[in-house]
Formats: structure tokens, sequence, C-alpha cells
């Protein structure tokens, strides 16, 4: 089982160097890769990264990463996402949930990305989720729950099929 407690110290030290492999931008090109797949001619879900709080000069934050599901019958969520390439930087998140909180009032669910070694899982808050990032795609490690009210991303996804 991946990143178990117990798991070996050649493991851990693989983990390690897997990480060093991954920037920000290596982060968010397997998440798009992972999201903008398509069934048919139609996109499942749109990826926008960096997305802002608010428009113009009143965004205070910024959120690493957003998909929108565009498919009524796989529930249109909006979830958005954190890339952490680093411990301290993801401790720093927790420091700081007003970043989060900026965004919370419309995301279905929330993730914390990160490559395989740099998130302990058991850190992560409740309402989070974890991907893990392995040297080829992302996984799921930790689903967080449903998080928001639906009204949102059903207006956005009919504004993108106009």
């Amino acid at each position: 089982m991946r990143g178990t407690l117990g798991e070996s110290d050649s493991a851990r030290e693989t983990d390690i160097k897997k990480t060093q492999l991954h920037t920000e931008h290596s982060v968010l090109a397997a998440l798009r890769k992972r999201y903008e797949k398509r069934a048919n001619a139609n996109p499942e879900w749109m990826f926008l990264d960096h997305v802002r709080n608010r428009a113009g000069h009143d965004a205070t934050r910024t959120l690493d990463a957003m998909a929108l599901g565009l498919w009524p019958s796989r529930g249109m969520e909006l979830q958005g996402f954190e890339v952490k390439v680093s411990l301290a930087d993801f401790r720093r998140e927790l420091e700081t949930p007003e970043k989060m909180d900026a965004f919370a009032h419309v995301l279905d669910r929330f993730w914390i990305v990160a490559p395989a070694g740099v998130v302990p899982v058991a850190e992560i808050p409740a309402t989070w989720g974890s991907w893990r990032l392995s040297l080829t795609a992302p996984y799921a490690r930790k689903r967080p729950p449903l998080c928001c009210e639906r009204g949102a991303p059903i207006y956005l996804a009919s504004c993108w099929f106009r």
C-alpha cells in the first residue's frame, strides 16, 4: 500500500527523489492532463489555473487551479486545488486558513496536490482532500466531503456551453 505507516526507508528516499522532479508548473500540467480528458468530442471538465477570488483589483487571493465538471449526470462539481511541492509550503497553508476561506463558499471540494512523500495525510484538515502525484499521474489519496451549495457550478457550466 502506498504511503502507509511502516513503509521502508528506501521507499521514503525514492519518494523524496521523486519530489525533486516536480515544480508547481509540472504538478499543474499533470492535473490539467487528468481533467482535460474528453469523452467523445465533449469535454468533461473545464480546467483553469491561477484563479483569483474576485475580478480586477479587488482580488486578494489566488487558488492554484479549479476544475468545473460540465456534465449534469456526473454532478457538475467545482473543485479547487492548491499545489504544494514542499512540506514547509503546506504548513504555511495550514497557518493561513483565510486563503482557503476566500474560496470555500463556491467550491464543492478542495484538494491539496503534492508529489509523493511531501504532505503527511494525517495533517490534512478533515474538509480537504489530497491528491498524491507519482512520476506519471496524480491519484486521489483522501477524498474530501462535499462542502458547498450547488448553485454556482450549475450557473458557470451553463455559461460555458453557450
